[in-house]
Order: structure tokens, then C-alpha cells, then sequence
């Protein structure tokens, strides 16, 4: 698991020598961020899930979590962990954004929450697109009170900002649908899960190039603005300093 959603670092490579460059945000409060290319990092199944394994290779790319459906009738799907819980206040405004691949054999339903948070006495869900089967979709969610939230079902009412910030202020569950199937032989894969005020989608490539040339990096941010962030590359092992304006010796 990475704070603040640095994603996989990129290297810049400069004749024999090579100088690995980050993008670092810099944030009140983390953004989290889950690649699961070591683990399950915590995260879980609820309702009828089962078998919840980890696969260095079944994300997009690297590592990613699976489960798949108990058959019981209810509606399953992943559960994060405490890192993404608590007091995040700072985030309203930000994004809830996740990448997943399901495998379901039946017809499509998309008549459940696709999201859910819960807190503060309160549940909030919100319905998307049903998804394509066996292609890895991403979701990106506005943590705002007029990006089609629900209050309690999919045709509640839509939440107050009064009522959305009490929630990110005590949120105590976050949940991510993961079957879309009425059979019961369907399964999900997780991966790219970030939460948080603002999301950098993807690191910058690793690029090479001759002594004295230019390198250009470039990367995007998603979220509350004004946003700002730092440019950091590794001098030496697990030593970042601040990319100065002129050349990088």
C-alpha cells in the first residue's frame, strides 16, 4: 500500500548513469492508494463472497485481488481497509476511483450500488454503467454530494453537503460491488484502488536519452483544485530531492 497515490515509479535514464523521477502531491491529508502488488493489503469480501485470494499477476498491471460468488443471493463485493477509514474530512470534493475485471457468465444487473460508503449513522450509495465482461473497467467517483449519490437505496434522496461531509468526517465502511451477474459462477478482480482529495491516474514512463539531452516527463492529476505537487529523482538509493529549475546534474 502507497500514500499519497504515487503509483509505480519512473525512471529517467541519462547515458550510463540512470535517475529514477517521481511526481509527489502534496496533500493535508493522504491519499490512499492500493496497487496490491504485494498482498491483499486488508481489504476483504462482503455479503456472499468467498474465496478471496491475491495473484501477483492478475491485476492491471502486476498484482490484484479476486473473489468469487458464494451463490447465495446476495450481492458481493470488496471491503477496504482501516488505512482508507476514519476522519476524511480533507477528501469531500475529492475521488473514489478503482479498476476491475469481472468474468460473469449471466446477464448483467445493474440494479445494486456500485459504491457504498458508510458513517456517520448514514449510507450513501451510487449506481454506474453496467460493465463489459473480461475487459478492465475504471470508475472514478466525485467524493461530492452532486455526483449521483444516494441516501440509504439507489432511489433515495440525494445527500445534503451537510449530511456527504458528516459521512467522509466518521466513514466507517467502504465497499465496492464486484458481481454484476444473476449467475452464480461469477468473479471479480480489484485492482488501483485510490481515495482521496486529489489522484494522480499514472506515474510518468520511463524514458532514456543521451548525455546533455532533454527529458520530458509529464503526468495528470484528478480532483479539488488548486492542487499542487512536487517533481523528486533518487540521487542515490532511497535518496529523493527536489527536481531544481535548470539541469539536473
Amino acid at each position: 500500500m502507497f500514500t499519497f497515490c504515487l503509483g509505480r515509479r519512473a525512471a529517467v535514464r541519462c547515458g550510463v548513469a540512470c535517475t529514477t523521477a517521481l511526481l509527489t502531491p502534496v496533500l493535508a491529508q493522504p491519499t490512499v492508494f492500493d496497487t496490491f502488488d504485494t498482498g491483499l493489503n486488508g481489504w476483504a469480501l462482503y455479503s456472499d463472497g468467498e474465496n478471496l485470494a491475491w495473484s501477483p499477476f492478475a491485476g492491471n498491471p502486476g498484482g490484484g485481488i479476486r473473489g468469487n460468488d458464494q451463490g447465495m443471493g446476495g450481492y458481493w463485493g470488496f471491503s477496504a481497509p482501516a488505512a482508507y477509514l476514519g476522519d476524511r474530512s480533507c477528501d469531500y470534493g475529492g475521488l473514489l476511483r478503482w479498476q476491475f475485471n469481472t468474468t460473469n457468465s449471466g446477464s448483467a444487473v445493474n440494479s445494486q450500488p456500485d459504491a457504498t460508503l458508510e458513517g456517520a449513522g448514514l449510507v450513501l450509495v451510487i449506481n454506474l454503467a453496467n460493465p463489459v465482461i473480461d475487459t478492465w473497467e475504471t470508475r472514478s467517483v466525485p467524493l461530492l454530494e452532486t455526483a449521483g449519490w444516494r441516501v440509504a437505496t439507489l432511489s433515495g434522496a440525494i445527500p445534503t453537503e451537510s449530511q456527504f461531509k458528516s459521512v467522509l468526517a466518521d466513514l466507517t465502511a467502504i465497499k465496492l460491488r464486484g458481481e454484476f451477474s444473476v449467475a452464480a459462477n461469477d468473479s471479480c478482480t480489484l485492482d488501483n484502488v485510490a481515495f482521496g482529495s486529489f489522484i494522480i491516474p499514472a506515474q510518468p514512463e520511463s524514458t532514456s536519452a543521451c548525455p546533455a539531452a532533454i527529458v520530458s516527463l509529464s503526468s495528470t492529476a484528478q480532483g479539488v483544485g488548486p492542487i499542487s505537487y512536487q517533481w523528486e529523482y533518487e540521487t542515490t538509493t532511497n535518496t529523493w530531492v527536489n527536481v531544481p529549475v535548470g539541469p539536473i546534474p
